[in-house]
């Protein structure tokens, strides 16, 4: 089935005393799975730089994830992401110690980001494509089959994530997004200009 709107599903924090505060990722911190559609088809995001290798990595193992930043640029998907963010830091943030084991609270990294005046947000993706439905969206509208791999820089696609969980370093904490669906939309390619 073809994601056409913007998947929100609602967002519930369990009781704190029920989240590990020393686990590296800790899923049960949401009550529930929690998905979410980035754009539409008829307006897809961009994947800016295409799939990315993790900070000062010049390789990683097929057990390991690709770092995709999307950009967003839909109004309820902006407020959902930046509602939960504020949720995330809040709920984190009333009692650090459960969390962090001290009482100063580490510095939240918010999903929604911005950099050279677009929003984006950072999203995991398998190495080994496991776990993720790719489909190429041809431009008479048909779909075929894709690979995670066939997204490239400034292409477009309508991606669904995951909301994995929350992770804990000595510094900061931020929530995870896990690319579960993507349609990959074939360019529109215009003539190349007639040099002769």
């Amino acid at each position: 089935m073809l994601p056409t709107s913007t998947l929100l599903t609602s967002f519930d924090l369990k009781p704190a005393e029920k989240v590990s505060p020393i686990a590296k990722m800790t899923p049960a911190f949401f009550s529930k799975e929690l998905f979410l559609q980035l754009g539409h088809t008829a307006t897809p995001c961009l994947a800016r730089f295409g799939l990315s290798l993790p900070y000062g990595r010049d390789s990683i193992s097929s057990t390991e994830a690709y770092n995709l930043d999307v950009s967003v640029d839909n109004a309820d998907v902006i407020n959902y992401i930046a509602n939960l963010d504020g949720k995330i830091e809040s709920a984190v943030n009333a009692d650090p110690v459960k969390y962090f084991h001290h009482i100063t609270p580490s510095s939240y990294v918010p999903m929604l980001r911005e950099r050279d005046g677009q929003r984006y947000v950072r999203v995991k993706v398998p190495a080994s494509g496991e776990g993720v439905t790719a489909t190429r969206m041809l431009q008479d509208g048909t779909l075929a089959p894709a690979n995670v791999k066939d997204i490239l820089p400034n292409t477009p696609i309508t991606p669904i994530v995951r909301f994995n969980g929350i992770y804990f370093t000595d510094k900061s904490y931020a929530c995870s997004l896990k690319l579960v669906r993507v349609i990959i939309h074939t360019k529109h390619v215009t003539a190349a200009p007639d040099f002769i």
